[in-house]
């Protein structure tokens, strides 16, 4: 949890929360759940939200304490999150404070998502969670979050034939070149238009025509993530993308 949605002009964590997963199994007993304290005030627009008051981290510790032993807790690990260029941008903004950098292959949920169930109405983690099946409990506490992702991923693991392991084998692929840095536009551009079958008609009117499950895959991400300008370089046109026949 934050304080706010923007890291780089002066939001700061405050709660972090993970669980550990074995065997393809949330081990509940083997958690990591602190409150920081962020050295700054906390808007009231964001205690509504999780419900983190100044008084309940005044005497936490500061970030500086947290990420070595949060980093000590995920060492040889892969992490697994939701939307997981914000947190890792809230990590890789206190490298130098911390003294310790995430270099963790990390696994975005978001993507997965999006992937394995391209025509999901809402990205966000309570509309995934339902689409899955998870229980929403303990939502807007790091922990509780941490939980619920967790149970999505495991769910999403599970969804198991030859296609949906491609799929979801090019989603992990996609995520980790995300998180070394390499932008989503160059990843559309690159794969949209790639030809093989099954290709035809979808079903999914954002993306009616596709060549490809690769073709179909990049194109609803950029129609989803991209933003106007890298659409309509691409042909994607206000989020509904202008595709040729197959």
């Amino acid at each position: 949890e934050t304080t706010g949605l923007e890291p780089s002009a002066g939001d700061e964590i405050i709660q972090i929360g993970a669980m550990r997963i074995v065997a393809g199994k949330l081990r509940r007993e083997d958690s990591f759940e602190q409150l920081v304290n962020p050295e700054r005030s906390i808007p009231p627009v964001g205690i509504a939200i999780h419900g983190i008051e100044p008084a309940m981290v005044k005497n936490a510790p500061t970030i500086d304490t947290v990420l070595p032993a949060f980093h000590a807790y995920a060492q040889d690990t892969v992490l697994v999150a939701h939307n997981a260029a914000f947190d890792m941008r809230f990590l890789q903004l206190k490298e130098e404070a911390s003294g310790v950098r995430f270099t963790h292959p990390v696994l975005d949920t978001l993507f997965l998502a999006a992937v394995i169930q391209p025509d999901l109405p809402s990205t966000g983690l309570e509309g995934i969670a339902e689409r899955f099946g998870v229980p929403v409990l303990g939502r807007h506490t790091a922990l509780g979050d941490a939980i619920m992702t967790g149970e999505i991923f495991l769910k999403m693991a599970k969804d198991g034939s030859t296609v949906s392991g491609l799929m979801d084998t090019l989603a992990t692929m996609t995520s980790i070149a995300l998180q070394y840095g390499v932008p989503l536009r160059d990843l559309v551009s690159k794969f949209t238009h790639v030809r093989f079958e099954p290709s035809g008609f979808t079903g999914n009117p954002e993306v009616p025509i596709a060549k490809s499950t690769v073709d179909y895959i990049f194109r609803w991400m950029g129609s989803r993530f991209l933003s106007k300008e890298d659409r309509d370089a691409l042909g994607i046109l206000g989020g509904v993308v202008v595709a040729e026949a197959p």
